[in-house]
């Protein structure tokens, strides 16, 4: 889906201006939601530019990028190449919903962007599996899509009537969770024995 409104440039690497236009609000949010240094995995990758933007500012924290497509993780190679970063690992072949056990563990952070809005729900509940599996205590489980807030949601743009790859995303919401060793709330936190949703935090992206 991705592809669809992506292009690709001379030397592998895929590019969406989507990408470009919520960086730097998700960017300002990891900012106070990331430890200071630390093991990040990335799920679901995609063009490899937001992995890149936020390694260049936050450049103490080892970033392991992450995509199920061969063609992006070239665009993930290319963009770090270009960048010259040296703190970001080369990408991982992960698919959530059929990589069990995951290949990397003990991470300080996990975070994943616009994918569980576009995802089966099965992806989602293997999202969880998975990042009570992989994360230390403490660790912080960060999503990022047009999600509804209150049951409404953020922007008319992000309503399932007119949202699509292709459409803009103006307010996306940021999520965060922390794995938790008391009693959670909700079947699917239950489930994997992570806390309730810690903190929910709205943000431009023109």
């Amino acid at each position: 889906m991705l592809k669809s409104v992506g292009q690709t440039l001379d030397d592998g690497r895929w590019f969406t201006a989507s990408a470009e236009r919520n960086r730097d609000p998700i960017l300002a949010v990891l900012k106070r939601t990331l430890p200071r240094t630390g093991l990040v995995l990335e799920i679901a990758s995609g063009t490899g530019q937001h992995v890149v933007h936020f390694a260049r500012t936050l450049h103490e924290i080892t970033w392991q990028p992450s995509d199920p497509d061969g063609s992006f993780r070239q665009s993930i190679r290319s963009w770090v190449r270009l960048e010259k970063l040296g703190n970001v690992l080369p990408p991982l072949d992960l698919d959530v919903g059929r990589s069990s056990p995951w290949p990397v563990d003990h991470l300080d952070a996990l975070l994943c962007i616009n994918m569980i809005h576009v995802a089966s729900w099965a992806a989602t509940e293997a999202l969880f599996t998975g990042a009570k599996d992989a994360l230390i205590r403490g660790g912080v489980l960060f999503l990022y899509g047009p999600y509804r807030r209150f049951g409404r949601h953020t922007a008319p743009s992000n309503a399932p009537s007119t949202l699509s790859c292709a459409a803009k995303i103006p307010i996306g919401v940021c999520v965060i969770w922390k794995p938790s060793s008391r009693p959670p709330l909700g079947p699917v936190f239950s489930w994997r024995r992570l806390s309730a949703c810690r903190r929910t935090i709205s943000v431009l992206c023109f």
